[in-house]
């Protein structure tokens, strides 16, 4: 008996019906996301929904990943459905961000597909995620320590990019069916795959606890899987009761103040997930910050909870995204705020012209210049400011005109700067730009997106030292006044 008909139906239960419905398959080219696209095209052809592939390009293995691009773009075109290669450097991210290649290229990956989907009005991003990834993820949380959150696994759904309207849902609809089915279906239906030999190494943890841990398991219990499938299905059960109640309080609790007796009297279990439940709303309240990063650790929820019971007034902790936690006792009383120094820049926007000093909100000037034409313009800002940098970017590779703004509160901003995606706030942490100077530093940019930030790099197509006989410009940023402008004595 074929399993076609199982695949589809689980993709069929995974997806409520509607005429928006957009579906696209994250595609590997492996034997997994071949049986999900083939399967997704039998349920879209049965729905009338839209179908598409996305393949993402890891810049890793070499020629190995452009021979998988290579294999999907060809699937999808001798069964007439749309194709996309989208690309990333998983490495260069992984660098900068002190990370993993494997964290970084899944990180990079969900960015570009979670991207696509929203220009493109994807409603369900499909994964082929398992019952076999489902355990492995499970043990690796395991080894590395984790809560009942992390013993429930992958979870079947969730929205890929919170806050949009209307989203994407990531959908994971074969993560009931062992791996084996999904190879069946290529048997039966003699679909082609290409390989993964990374699958096969032993350096790294997910592959050593597939290859090597999972077998031995076997050796104590045959029945391991199961096992654990079983125990995963049991705590995300008992993790979703304590969610709902969780909801419950948070819903109750809308006021920039929270009583804290309210809290102190939680059961600690609820306690813990109140905290990190508030912190996460007041993220995306106070920051406009709607990232599914859990930047939260247990080391922060215990200092949370132990000013919780101080009575010292007022205590009060940072936390990751410039938040600080504060507690006041005699007022009965527990708050989110933003820390000083990170507050949300001023949305600004405006032009350069070339000699023509343009105020930012935040007491600096910018200038565009050209050698020898506008001297006196910079004399003069550097009487007036004591604080002065310039940097040279080539005309000619410029698009449009330029501009200076304010950075985009709660998104990632990134620009090409030294051969790899240079990240907004990675560039003005690491060069050490004080932290209430952070958010409110302009960004000079064209019409192509981000050119140079003071202190920091030049986007590589409009550095000089690339194209040294090309036409340039001059930018400035003048800062710390000592005096104002209208000010000519100096005093």
């Amino acid at each position: 008996m074929s399993v076609l008909p199982l695949l589809v139906a689980c993709i069929s239960e995974a997806i409520v019906p509607s005429e928006k419905n957009r579906i696209c398959v994250a595609f590997s080219g492996g034997a997994d996301s071949c049986a999900l696209l083939f399967s997704a095209e039998r349920y879209a052809r049965q729905t009338g929904c839209e179908l598409s592939a996305a393949h993402v390009h890891h810049a890793i293995r070499g020629g190995e990943a452009d021979r998988d691009a290579s294999f999907c773009r060809s699937f999808c075109e001798e069964r007439g459905i749309p194709f996309v290669l989208l690309s990333v450097d998983a490495p260069a991210y992984s660098k900068s961000q002190k990370i993993s290649l494997e964290t970084a290229a899944r990180e990079e990956r969900y960015r570009v597909l979670g991207a696509y989907c929203s220009e493109h009005r994807i409603s369900h991003l499909l994964t082929a995620h398992h019952a076999d990834d489902q355990i492995e993820t499970v043990l690796q949380r395991i080894l590395r320590g984790t809560d009942l959150q992390g013993l429930s696994g992958i979870h079947p759904s969730r929205s890929l990019r919170p806050g949009e309207n209307p989203g994407v849902t990531l959908v994971r609809p074969f993560l009931s069916l062992p791996k084996s089915a999904l190879l069946s279906l290529c048997r039966e239906e003699g679909i082609s795959f290409v390989t993964d030999s990374t699958n096969l190494a032993t350096d790294s943890t997910r592959n050593r606890i597939r290859n090597e841990l999972i077998p031995l398991l076997e050796q104590f219990n045959p029945n391991l899987r199961n096992a654990l499938g079983r125990l995963s299905a049991a705590a995300a059960r008992d993790e979703a009761f304590f969610q709902e109640i969780t909801s419950s309080f948070c819903s109750g609790e809308e006021g920039e103040g929270i009583p804290l007796s309210r809290i102190r009297a939680l059961h600690p279990a609820v306690r813990s997930r109140v905290l990190l439940a508030l912190y996460e709303r007041e993220r995306i309240r106070l920051r406009g910050d709607t990232s599914n990063a859990r930047s939260v650790t247990a080391s922060h929820l215990a200092s949370m909870e132990a000013i919780l019971f101080s009575e010292a007034e007022p205590k009060q902790i940072s936390l990751p995204g410039g938040l600080l936690f504060s507690v006041f006792p005699a007022g009965d009383l527990c708050s989110f705020r933003i820390e000083k120094g990170h507050a949300s820049p001023e949305p600004f926007r405006a032009v350069l012209y070339p000699g023509i000093p343009a105020e930012t909100p935040w007491d600096s000037v910018c200038l565009l210049w050209k050698s020898g034409s506008h001297d006196d313009s910079v004399t003069k800002l550097k009487n007036i400011y004591k604080f002065e940098i310039t940097t040279t970017i080539l005309s000619d590779t410029m698009n449009g005109s330029v501009q200076i703004r304010s950075r985009k509160d709660g998104v990632r901003e990134r620009y090409r700067c030294g051969g790899h995606d240079t990240d907004v706030k990675d560039a003005v942490s690491s060069h050490r730009i004080p932290p209430e100077d952070r958010y409110r530093i302009p960004l000079f940019c064209d019409d192509s997106g981000i050119i140079w930030i003071p202190y920091c790099g030049i986007r590589d197509d409009v550095n000089p030292r690339g194209n040294p006989g090309g036409s340039t410009l001059h930018l400035s940023y003048f800062s710390n006044r000592r005096r104002t402008i209208h000010d000519p004595s100096g005093n």
